[in-house]
């Protein structure tokens, strides 16, 4: 069956809405090479939320965190991430409207302001995040709140977004909570966000990227909803797509050990945390200090909103570049230069979050002032730069737990477990056999596919740490030989998720307060 047309979208969303509506439209160009229309469609409330400050400020915050300090080429932003989430959603939800039996079912049980809701949340379910993404998201929160927390705060103490959230709304009265059927689809196992982020991050990642569109369009187009024994309504695949079904989950777990665990990334994220505590926790002041200090180590009710939405990589990237030239210690110049984008890796991230060939453009902020003047300066060698982390921090890793056994006590190692599932069964996904029976997805017969949650555990050495311990350049060659011993020199062919790093797919928690209220 053909993609959605722009007029689809358009008779969708009159029907939706209840009224004639003004289309927006912009190119996301993670789906140029795939659909012979690329363009993204809103109603203008939708397109107004968007541009609403909170939103933009997701325009200034890496999807990929720390990864820009690594591969210059992963510098798109959350912003274009949560574009591209409501895209899949509205997608899917078209898709559906094409069905007489699904319309008249929402229509019957006066569901559309439950799908308004889905969509509200699809645009925003980003929108706490803070520098870098997930790759600091536990130091700035300190383990006491989450950005989904952050989310929740933003979405109803920022008045411009609140007001913009009240402006979208269905053509519908006294409409009811919802059955429930789509929450699997915003936070699942397949779901609208992993449908982007797979689609997005393929493209900037590999060259050879996987058509992963394809077997979403399949995916969406197979879906129907259906009524279980014990009443729910869940939406449920056709057996005929089952391979799509697998590959989808294999595609995830490749980027997983490819890239998104890594061990040169899980390395540089540790090595960053690192670095932003030490700062934080310096006796001397300092304004990246000062921007932390705002967030770090308190309750989320102890966080100011505006606070937080002061915040954005540029900004953290300029207070690292005046603070590795300010410090008069040249321990801290070298640390802190280890964690400065390289030339390449700025000047990606300018020209894709300043836009600086927007015509309309009048101005621009003093954090993109800087920014700019500080490229220079890492171009002309004005600011120290080091690729070599390798200097001052190595990582192992095995399949073997007793690597975490060498050096447990000793505070220059530290020890991580690394977690990858495939699929959950908390949160199953529906399939209808060849004989019309609806089963779970991990009770199909001949599944031909491992569900179990993969490990692999490391340490970090801090070389720095153990020369400071006084321990010689023997002794750290000698542990370091016994690290070797576990570790996993094909790491590509291992999976890699830290296990703090769950929230970056599971958004179930602000999942469930964004519609407790409804």
């Amino acid at each position: 069956m053909e993609e959605i047309s722009k007029q689809e979208y358009e008779e969708f969303f009159k029907w939706l809405f209840g009224k004639n509506v003004e289309i927006k439209q912009e190119i996301d160009i993670s789906m140029a090479p795939y659909y012979a229309d690329p363009n993204i469609y809103y109603t203008k409330e939708i397109y107004d939320l968007f541009q609403t400050e909170a939103m933009q400020r997701l325009g200034k915050i890496t999807h990929l965190g720390a990864f820009i300090l690594i591969n210059k080429n992963c510098y798109h932003t959350r912003l274009e991430h949560s574009k591209g989430a409501y895209r899949r959603c509205v997608e899917f939800l078209a898709t559906k409207y094409r069905e007489p039996k699904w319309r008249q079912y929402i229509e019957k049980n006066k569901q559309k302001a439950y799908l308004v809701d889905i969509i509200k949340f699809m645009c925003t379910h980003d929108i706490g995040h803070s520098m870098l993404s997930h790759s600091i998201e536990k130091l700035i929160g300190n383990d006491k709140f989450t950005h989904e927390d952050v989310g929740d705060k933003i979405r109803t103490q920022d008045e411009q977004l609140r007001l913009a959230l009240e402006k979208i709304k269905p053509d519908e009265e006294n409409s009811n909570k919802g059955d429930g059927s789509l929450e699997t689809l915003c936070d699942g196992n397949i779901d609208f966000d992993r449908s982007d982020y797979l689609s997005r991050d393929y493209l900037y990642f590999d060259k050879n990227n996987k058509n992963i569109n394809e077997i979403i369009r399949k995916l969406d187009l197979s879906c129907k909803l259906e009524k279980l024994d014990n009443g729910k309504m869940v939406y449920v695949y056709d057996y005929q797509v089952l391979q799509e079904i697998k590959n989808f989950f294999l595609f995830r777990e490749e980027l997983y050990k490819k890239h998104y665990r890594e061990k040169e990334k899980a390395k540089t994220e540790h090595y960053l945390r690192k670095i932003l505590k030490r700062i934080i926790e310096d006796d001397k002041d300092s304004e990246i200090k000062n921007l932390f200090l705002k967030l770090y180590n308190k309750n989320i009710d102890e966080v100011d909103v505006q606070e937080i939405l002061d915040t954005n990589d540029l900004k953290l990237f300029n207070l690292l570049i005046k603070l590795e030239s300010e410090t008069d210690s040249q321990e801290l110049k070298s640390l802190v230069s280890t964690i400065i984008p390289g030339p390449e890796n700025a000047f990606n991230l300018a020209v894709n979050m300043i836009d600086p060939k927007n015509r309309r453009k009048e101005q621009y902020t003093q954090d993109e002032i800087e920014f700019i003047s500080n490229i220079k300066k890492i171009i002309n060698g004005e600011i120290e730069h080091s690729d070599n982390i390798t200097d001052y921090i190595i990582a192992f890793e095995s399949d073997d737990e007793k690597i975490c056994e060498i050096g447990k006590e000793n505070p220059a190692i530290e020890t991580y477990i690394k977690k990858f599932r495939i699929y959950n069964k908390d949160n199953p996904i529906y399939i209808k056999d060849k004989e019309g029976k609806i089963i779970k997805f991990e009770n199909y017969p001949d599944l031909s596919i491992d569900l179990s949650p993969e490990y692999m555990y490391g340490v970090y050495v801090s070389i720095d740490e153990l020369k400071n311990q006084g321990k010689s350049q023997q002794e750290i060659s000698n542990l370091l030989d016994e690290l070797k011993k576990y570790d996993d020199k094909d790491e590509n062919d291992k999976t890699t998720e830290i296990n703090e790093l769950e929230a970056e797919t599971n958004i179930e928690d602000g999942f469930n307060r964004f519609f407790e209220d409804r």
